[in-house]
């Protein structure tokens, strides 16, 4: 996840806002990355960029990113060796184990006859 934020520009760099000449104070972008490829913003475009955020953008009321409403829990798979399988992964992590089981392939049962 891009970490993107308004961070001080303390070169002497002009404003990338169209018609815009005066000296730029911020950067937008990822103070990580590199400045090259920041948004260079005067302190008059830095706040009318905060002041009218689009519609879209408007804090409203945060959603959690749990499940869907509605859709059940995968049930628990369980191998003949004991171990069970839960979760959204469950029937993924099922099938890898089934190939790899010694109980399910029948290698215990050679291991033990050849002992």
């Amino acid at each position: 996840m891009a970490k993107n934020s308004l961070f001080p520009c303390p070169f002497a760099l002009p404003c990338d806002t169209f018609n815009c000449s005066q000296p730029a104070r911020w950067f937008v972008g990822n103070p990580d990355g590199p400045l090259s490829v920041a948004w260079k913003l005067c302190d008059d475009c830095a706040r009318s960029l905060l002041d009218n955020p689009p519609k879209e953008l408007h804090p409203g009321p945060r959603q959690e990113a749990a499940e869907t409403p509605g859709t059940p829990d995968p049930e628990p798979l369980a191998c003949t060796c004991g171990r069970i399988f839960t979760g959204v992964t469950a029937k993924a992590t099922f099938a890898r184990h089934q190939k790899v089981c010694p109980t399910v392939n029948g290698w215990a049962k050679q291991s033990e006859g050849e002992s």
